[in-house]
C-alpha cells in the first residue's frame, strides 16, 4: 500500500509545449480496508517517483516563473495588476477508471499547448496545468471484471440477515413462479398461507435488490470517497504546494540569516552532544535541521535515515521546545526575519491564480475544497446574520488566489444558486473572479441516476429541488446564440431573472423563480443573487463536429425531438440511445470541438482571453467595421500629434501633451471595447450555429468589455433588485 496521500507524474509532452502538465492522484483506496482488495489495486506503479520530488519540481516551476513575470514585466512597463501566473487543476466525475481520467487530461493539456501556438508569448509561459485523480469507481469495476470486483464484494458484504432474506427471497421467487406450484397454494388454506409467505419474502427480496443495485451503481460509493478522500487530499495538495513555494522564496534570503544559523547550529550541537556523546556527524546534522525549522517551522525527517534520523528527531524536539533565552532570541528572530521577507515577497508580486475546472461530481468536490481552504475569519467573508453584504477576499493560503471556475454537468443540487440556507455553492461564487456553467436538459446521468439515487437521501420537500444544475436549461427555446446580448448592452450591467431558467421533466417544468418562491419564502429581497454571477452555456441542442462523424455535424448529446412526441418517448428513446447508440448525454461536452473551445479557453484565458482570441475573425466581417476604421484614424493623428509635441519643453504645451496622453488612453479603450463588442458578437453567431444557448453574466460584460471595476461591479450585481 501507497504511504503517500497522492501521487504526482508528469503528464506525456513534447519539448515544444509552452504548458507544463501534472497528474495527480488521489493514493485514498477503493474500498475502506484497504489496497489488499483486488478493486483497490487499479494502476500501481512500483516506480513511481516520490511524490516530494514531483512537487518540489511544480513549486520551483511556479516560483520561477513568477520571478520571470516579474523580472520581464517590471523592465518592460511595471508589475500590472492584470498579470498572473496560473494553475489550471482539473477533477474528472463520478465512476472514472485511472485510464480514462489520464486520457481525458491528457487530452486537455495537448488541447491548450495547441492553443497557446497561436497565442503572445506570455499567455503560454504563464501557465500551469494539472488534472487531479480522486478514488473513482467505474461502473463495470476498478480492473474491468465486473463479476470478482463488484458483484461477489456487493453479496459478501452484506449484514447476516438482509443475505439470508436475499437466498430465501431468491427460493420464494422460483417457487412463485414455477407452474406446478400454482394448484397448491390456491386450493388449500395451507396452501393460501404460503403463498402469501413466499411473497413477503419476494418483497423484502426485491428491496434488498434495490439496495443491491444502488451499490453497483456506484455512486453512493464514490460520493462517500469524494466528499471524504478527494477532497482532503486535494486539499493537503494545494497546502502542500503552497508551502513548497513559500520556502521557494524564503531560501533567496537564507544567506542573510547565515550568522545566526550558525550560532542556532553551534547551541543545538551543544545540547545534542549532552544526549548522544559517541554519534558523529551532529553538527551536520542540526545545521540541516536548523535550516529545515527556520524556513517553515517544521523538520522534515523523512530525509534521515538510521542513526542520523535519531540525532535528527532529538535536535527537532531541542529546537522547538527549547527555553533558553538566548537560543529562543535568535531562533524566533531568525525565523520573524524569514517570514516576513516571504510576506513583503508575495505583498508586492501578483499571487498565482488558482482556477478549476470540474466535471460532475468533481464539480461538487471543488466547491468542498475551496469552502475548507477559505478564510472564514476574514472580515470580509464575515458579513452579517442576513447572509448578504460579503465580498470575501479570493486569496488562498500564502501564495494563491482564486481564478475561474468552470462546471460541467455539474452534480450539485440546483438550489445551490438560489437564495437561501441550502445555497453551499454560494461562499465559493463568492471568491471566484469568473464562474461558468455548461449543463444540458437531457443528461440522463444526473436527470435519472442522480435524481432518483438522492431521493431519500436529499432533504428536499419538492420534486425540482432534486434536480441538478447539470440539467438547467435556458428558457428561450426559439432562439440560440447569447440571449441576453441585447439587454447587457443596453444597461450594463443588466441583471437578469431567474425566470430565464428552468428545470422540465416528463410532467414537471418550472422556471427557478416558481422553485424560488415555493421554496424560500423568507425575505428575498436580503438576500445575494449568486445565480447572476455564473454565465450559462445551454448545451442541449449543441450541434457540431465528433467522434463519431468529422465530415457532418450531429447532436453531441441528445436527440432531435420531434413536434407531436411526448416528452415520455422522447426520453425513452434517449435512455436507448444513451444505451445503444453510443449518445454520451453526460460526457458529450467534451467530444465536440466548439465544445472544448469554449470550456478550455474560459478555464485558461477567461472570458476576455476568449473574446480576444476572435478579435481577428471577428474584424473580418462588417460589423462595426466603419467605426473601428474611425478610430484607428483619430488615434493615428493622436499618437502623430503627441510624437510631434513632446520636444517641446513651454509649460503650455506639456499641458496639451498631457490632455493628448489622456485622449490617446480613452481612444484605445474606446477602440478595445468596440474590438471586443465585435468579438462578443461574433461569439453569439458562432454558438447560435452550434445550437447553444448563453446567458451571459452582465458582470462579464462589465468587466471584461467595458473594463469596469469588477468589485463595484459585483457589488452592484448580487444586491440589486430583480431583473426582468
Amino acid at each position: 500500500m501507497n504511504n503517500f496521500l497522492f501521487s504526482i507524474f508528469q503528464l506525456n509532452r513534447d519539448e515544444s509545449d509552452k504548458v507544463p502538465g501534472y497528474f495527480v492522484v488521489s493514493n485514498a483506496p477503493i474500498n475502506v480496508e484497504g489496497d489488499n482488495l483486488p478493486s483497490s489495486r487499479e494502476g500501481t506503479s512500483p516506480a513511481e517517483p516520490y511524490p516530494e520530488e514531483t512537487l518540489e519540481e511544480i513549486a520551483t516551476l511556479l516560483y520561477q516563473k513568477v520571478e520571470q513575470f516579474s523580472v520581464s514585466f517590471a523592465a518592460a512597463e511595471g508589475n500590472r495588476q492584470s498579470d498572473y501566473i496560473e494553475l489550471v487543476i482539473s477533477i474528472h466525475g463520478f465512476s472514472n477508471s485511472k485510464a480514462a481520467s489520464i486520457k481525458r487530461f491528457q487530452e486537455i493539456h495537448n488541447y491548450i499547448n495547441r492553443e497557446t501556438e497561436k497565442l503572445p508569448p506570455h499567455l503560454g509561459n504563464n501557465l500551469v496545468y494539472i488534472g487531479y485523480r480522486w478514488p473513482s469507481e467505474p461502473i463495470t469495476g476498478a480492473n474491468g471484471n465486473f463479476f470478482k470486483d463488484k458483484l461477489i464484494p456487493a453479496f459478501t458484504a452484506l449484514p447476516l440477515l438482509p443475505r439470508s432474506l436475499f437466498l430465501i427471497g431468491i427460493v420464494a421467487v422460483i417457487l412463485l413462479l414455477l407452474p406446478q406450484t400454482s394448484p397448491f397454494f390456491f386450493h388449500s388454506l395451507l396452501g393460501g398461507m404460503a403463498w402469501l409467505t413466499l411473497v413477503t419474502f419476494m418483497t423484502l427480496f426485491l428491496s434488498i435488490f434495490t439496495l443491491v443495485l444502488l451499490r453497483l451503481s456506484g455512486y453512493f460509493r464514490d460520493a462517500y470517497r469524494a466528499n471524504h478522500f478527494g477532497v482532503p487530499d486535494l486539499v493537503e495538495f494545494i497546502r502542500q504546494l503552497d508551502r513548497a513555494i513559500v520556502r521557494q522564496a524564503i531560501t533567496k534570503d537564507i544567506a542573510r540569516v547565515k550568522s545566526s544559523l550558525a550560532q542556532l547550529t553551534t547551541i543545538l550541537t551543544q545540547k545534542v552532544t549532552l544526549h548522544l556523546p559517541t554519534a558523529n556527524g551532529i553538527e551536520n546534522i542540526c545545521a540541516m535541521v536548523v535550516k529545515d525549522y527556520c524556513q517553515d517551522r517544521t523538520v522534515e525527517l523523512s530525509k534521515f535515515v538510521g542513526l542520523d534520523r535519531e540525532i535528527a528527531t532529538i535536535a527537532a524536539k531541542i529546537i522547538e521546545l527549547e527555553t533558553d533565552t538566548e537560543f529562543v532570541a535568535i531562533r524566533d528572530g531568525t525565523i520573524s526575519f524569514l517570514e516576513s521577507k516571504s510576506r513583503n515577497y508575495w505583498q508586492y508580486r501578483n499571487r498565482i491564480k488558482l482556477s478549476f475546472i470540474g466535471h460532475s461530481m468533481g464539480g461538487y468536490l471543488v466547491t468542498d475544497v475551496i469552502r475548507i481552504l477559505s478564510d472564514v475569519f476574514d472580515s470580509r467573508s464575515i458579513g452579517t446574520l442576513g447572509l448578504t453584504n460579503k465580498l470575501p477576499s479570493s486569496k488562498i493560503g500564502r501564495v494563491f488566489r482564486l481564478g475561474r471556475l468552470v462546471l460541467i454537468a455539474p452534480d450539485i443540487p440546483i438550489n445551490t444558486i438560489l437564495s437561501g440556507r441550502s445555497n453551499f455553492l454560494q461562499s465559493a461564487l463568492r471568491r471566484f473572479e469568473e464562474t461558468y456553467l455548461f449543463s444540458s436538459e437531457g443528461d440522463l446521468a444526473l436527470r435519472l441516476a442522480s435524481s432518483f439515487v438522492n431521493y431519500f437521501s436529499f432533504p428536499a420537500r419538492l420534486r425540482a429541488s432534486g434536480y441538478r444544475l447539470g440539467n438547467l436549461a435556458i428558457r428561450d427555446t426559439e432562439k440560440y446564440g447569447i440571449v441576453n446580448l441585447d439587454k447587457v448592452k443596453k444597461n450594463p450591467p443588466h441583471p437578469f431573472s431567474l425566470d430565464c431558467l428552468f428545470v422540465d421533466s416528463f410532467n414537471l417544468s418550472q422556471s427557478l423563480k416558481e422553485i424560488q418562491a415555493k421554496s424560500y419564502r423568507n425575505r428575498e429581497d436580503i438576500r445575494e443573487k449568486v445565480y447572476r454571477l455564473f454565465t450559462y452555456l445551454d448545451c442541449t441542442d449543441y450541434t457540431d463536429f465528433g467522434q463519431k462523424s468529422r465530415s457532418k455535424p450531429y447532436r453531441l448529446l441528445t436527440i432531435a425531438r420531434r413536434r407531436w412526441e411526448p416528452q415520455l418517448i422522447y426520453y425513452l428513446r434517449l435512455i436507448l440511445a444513451n444505451i445503444f447508440g453510443g449518445k454520451d448525454t453526460h460526457g458529450g461536452y467534451f467530444e465536440g470541438e466548439f465544445c472544448q473551445s469554449l470550456m478550455y479557453n474560459l478555464a485558461f484565458f477567461g472570458c476576455a482571453g476568449l473574446i480576444d482570441s476572435l478579435t481577428t475573425q471577428a474584424l473580418n466581417s462588417p460589423i462595426n467595421q466603419s467605426k473601428l476604421n474611425e478610430l484607428e484614424s483619430r488615434i493615428n493623428q493622436c499618437e502623430r500629434q503627441y510624437l510631434t509635441m513632446r520636444q517641446d519643453a513651454k509649460p503650455e504645451v506639456q499641458q496639451q501633451l498631457k490632455r493628448l496622453a489622456a485622449e490617446l488612453v480613452e481612444l484605445r479603450k474606446e477602440q478595445k471595447i468596440l474590438m471586443r463588442q465585435s468579438a462578443l458578437s461574433y461569439l453569439s453567431k458562432e454558438c447560435k450555429n452550434k445550437k447553444i444557448q448563453m446567458i451571459l453574466s452582465p458582470e462579464r460584460y462589465a468587466v471584461d468589455i467595458l473594463g469596469r471595476d469588477r468589485k463595484k461591479v459585483r457589488w452592484e450585481i448580487l444586491n440589486s433588485g430583480n431583473g426582468e
